[in-house]
């Protein structure tokens, strides 16, 4: 998974952590950072993450498993996506 997204582009560092059901993942200086920092100085929260569907789908092929998005939060350092594993 982290292989996968790291290939996309230009990214500082992804940061899985899998726990009972959930699998959060952290992204640390995408190539959209300066456009999301942009947004954020403006009090304008991004609400589309092109990464967002490429995640879940990495942490389903990874895990085989069928999952969703629980949350995505957004800050000027790192995007943080926790999915969580449907049963």
């Amino acid at each position: 998974m982290k292989k996968t997204i790291e290939s996309l582009g230009d990214i500082g560092d992804v940061l899985a952590e899998e726990k009972k059901n959930t699998v959060e993942l952290r992204i640390v200086e995408c190539p959209f950072s300066d456009v999301k920092r942009e947004l954020l100085k403006r009090d304008k929260v991004p609400v589309v993450c092109p990464f967002a569907s490429l995640v879940l789908k990495a942490t389903e092929e990874t895990f085989g498993v069928r999952m969703r998005t629980a949350s995505i939060d957004i800050d000027e350092e790192e995007c943080r996506f926790v999915m969580e594993r449907l049963e």
